[in-house]
């Protein structure tokens, strides 16, 4: 008898239904809404789910990314609420 190691990866969404960030506009590509829309922070914590400090990671480093294209902006969006508080206060209830 042998036994045959089988590798079940989940299926991925279409790349145009994924809630994921414009980087011109740091929009969702789906909604518009600001990202990370809801079904955005969704599908984050889902991806992250094992490894919540590398999500915290990735979050700020979009943070940086984004922050640095409001540079020239007089009245910038609280960016780091935005990106990264949601994710903190859902790691320390």
């Amino acid at each position: 008898m042998t036994t045959e190691l089988v590798l079940v990866t989940p299926a991925r969404p279409e790349p145009s239904s994924e809630h994921i960030a414009d980087r011109s506009s740091w929009d969702c590509r789906v909604c518009g809404q600001p990202w990370p829309c809801a079904p955005g922070k969704v599908a984050l914590i889902e991806e992250f789910r094992e490894y919540p400090s590398v999500l915290l990671l990735y979050l700020v480093a979009t943070f940086y990314e984004a922050r640095d294209s409001y540079m020239n902006v007089a009245e910038p969006p609280d960016l780091y609420g935005r990106f990264v508080m949601w994710a903190v206060r859902r790691a320390n209830p």
